[in-house]
């Protein structure tokens, strides 16, 4: 059902399309405050989002040259691997250097 009101939707003006995007960005808003979610992944992301965000890139630099970039899920599962790892790692050091 879906797929058939964005396939009519795409056809139409680009208003429709503006109006349905807003509105289904402001059902998911509303939505996720009206819930609570108690996933330790989800909270654990959410407290290192910032870390998560500027680090993510160096892995995906280094495993781009290397036999990881060939196969893409093999190279997403090390790129995210990764990026954890490095994460864990620069929280240990900003607490080492807050004393």
């Amino acid at each position: 059902m879906s797929i058939c009101i964005v396939s009519c939707l795409l056809s139409k003006s680009l208003i429709y399309r503006v109006i349905y995007e807003v509105s289904f960005c402001l059902v998911i808003v509303l939505a996720t405050m009206h819930m609570k979610l108690k996933n330790s992944f989800l909270e654990y992301v959410g407290v290192n989002l910032f870390g998560l965000y500027i680090l993510q890139r160096i892995p995906m630099m280094y495993f781009k040259q290397t036999v990881f970039f060939d196969n893409k899920y093999l190279y997403v599962a090390a790129c995210l691997l990764a990026t954890f790892i490095l994460n864990f790692l620069f929280n240990k050091f900003v607490k080492l250097i807050k004393l």
